[in-house]
């Protein structure tokens, strides 16, 4: 048996339906719990999936005291502009825990 892989495309849709949330936008459950994985899983692609986890750094440490809806926006700024673009360092673990809460608040739980 084989678990799917984490998505690797940058989810740019998906944290915009996160954003849309966040600012009190109606998404359809579907739609937002399909986003939160996408979201989700590339988070964790970038962190504990094999990219760097942050732990001091100057943009995380201002992103700690942010909103989410900050938080969310410096992610999507995050996008690579090509293929061989080498990102720098950004807190995905707080994109995780935003997408997380989404979700968790969006179940019920």
């Amino acid at each position: 048996m084989m678990l799917t892989p984490y998505p690797t495309d940058f989810p740019t849709y998906a944290l915009g339906l996160l954003v849309d949330r966040v600012k009190g936008g109606d998404i359809p459950a579907p739609v937002l719990v399909h986003a939160c994985w996408n979201v989700a899983g590339y988070a964790l692609a970038q962190t504990l999936g094999g990219g760097p986890l942050i732990t001091a750094d100057p943009v995380a440490d201002n992103l700690q005291t942010a909103g989410d809806l900050a938080v969310l926006e410096a992610a999507i700024e995050q996008e690579p502009t090509c293929a061989q673009a080498v990102q720098g360092l950004f807190p995905w673990s707080l994109v995780l825990s935003i997408a997380l809460r989404i979700l968790s608040k969006q179940l019920g739980l």
